[in-house]
C-alpha cells in the first residue's frame, strides 16, 4: 500500500530521477494526515525501498539517505485503578474470566499478550 501511494505521488519521474527534495516534499503532504509514528514507518520504507534500489543498481545513487524520522511521543500506558479492578472481579462470571483477570493484574500482561 505504501508503495502504491509513493508511486502515484511521483508518477511522472522515473525511479533514478527521484531526488531528496522530492521525497520531502512528498513526506511533507503526507505528515498532514499522519502521525509521526506513521510518518515513521513510512520514512523506514522509503528509506529501505531506494537502499534496495541502490544495492540492486537500478538507480546510481541513494536520495533517501538523509531522511530523518520525526520524534516519536513517549506514551504513558494506560492502566486501571484499584476501584476499576474491584469492580471487575464482581463482575466475572465464570471461574476462567475470574483466573484471567488475575492473571493480567498479577502478571502486568497486556491483553494482546495473553491471546
Amino acid at each position: 500500500m505504501q508503495l502504491n501511494v509513493l508511486i502515484r505521488e511521483i508518477t511522472d519521474r522515473e525511479l533514478d530521477e527521484v531526488s531528496l527534495p522530492v521525497l520531502k516534499e512528498y513526506l511533507v503532504k503526507q505528515s498532514e494526515r499522519l502521525k509521526p509514528s506513521s510518518l515513521g514507518h513510512r520514512i523506514r520504507f522509503i528509506r529501505s525501498l531506494f537502499r534496495y534500489a541502490f544495492e540492486e543498481g537500478y538507480v546510481p545513487r541513494n536520495p533517501a539517505l538523509k531522511l530523518k524520522e520525526p520524534k516519536a511521543d513517549k506514551r504513558i500506558p494506560k492502566f486501571l485503578i484499584e476501584e476499576d479492578v474491584i469492580h471487575l472481579k464482581i463482575s466475572c462470571q465464570s471461574l476462567r474470566d475470574h483466573a484471567l483477570l488475575h492473571f493480567l493484574y498479577s502478571t502486568g500482561c497486556r491483553v494482546g499478550e495473553v491471546y
